[in-house]
């Protein structure tokens, strides 16, 4: 009997063990397709937010301009040559980077001629006449409706660091308005005024960046498609 009995023991033994596996088996498997199926469903919403957060905003209108100190004489250049990566989103600007643009002296234009002139031929000894900007680094201030950018100024080949405060505006059809007014000293860059146009042009001068912001139609379409 008791021989009968371990024999009986050890062939339960053997089939719990295979019985045991073949529950595991299909286990294991199900947790594959589970694993897997919830990977898939984080890339697509990873995707998902990618495409939202692309640019929302592109640049409709800019202006470039200098203008003495003094406010008797100012120059400006209407053309867009404003460019960078902006997004609004829930209400607020969330985005402000890539910024920068690039004029060239002929390009600013003055009601006086003379002084027009004048400046275009002092900006001749900068080794070029471009003014240029590139944006390095930046903070948004969306309570205040500022923009502080930190970046890199060019007067043709002379370069310096320089810093400018934006103040933005929102406006019913979700466009935005950007303003900045920061001053600029020509000695900085390594241009000498000469005596005889000492009156007329003053070191200080003030540099004008104006540009309007106006959303994408991707945008338009994205903030009025009905929720899901």
């Amino acid at each position: 009997m008791r021989c009968c009995s371990f024999v009986s023991d050890l062939w339960y033994v053997k089939n719990y063990r295979t019985m045991k596996k073949s529950q595991i088996i299909p286990i294991n498997r199900i947790g594959f397709l589970v694993v897997g199926a919830l990977a898939l469903l984080c890339l697509s919403i990873a995707f998902k937010k990618i495409i939202r957060t692309g640019s929302s905003h592109e640049v409709v209108s800019s202006t470039i301009g200098l203008s003495a100190d003094n406010d008797t004489w100012s120059m400006r250049a209407d053309i867009p040559p404003v460019s960078g990566d902006f997004n609004f989103e829930g209400g607020e600007l969330t985005r402000f980077q890539d910024f920068g643009f690039n004029v060239s002296a002929v390009q600013l234009v003055a009601d006086d001629k003379v002084i027009e002139q004048s400046v275009q031929e002092l900006l001749k000894q900068i080794n070029g006449q471009d003014i240029s900007f590139k944006q390095g680094r930046v903070m948004i201030l969306p309570v205040m409706k500022k923009v502080h950018v930190i970046g890199v100024l060019s007067l043709g080949a002379n370069k310096q660091v320089f810093p400018v405060q934006f103040d933005y505006k929102i406006n019913p059809d979700r466009s935005i308005n950007f303003s900045a007014h920061p001053d600029l000293f020509l000695s900085a860059f390594g241009i000498v005024i000469p005596d005889e146009k000492a009156a007329l042009i003053p070191d200080k001068l003030e540099l004008t960046i104006d540009f309007t912001l106006s959303p994408m139609r991707s945008f338009l379409n994205r903030i009025n498609a009905p929720s899901e």
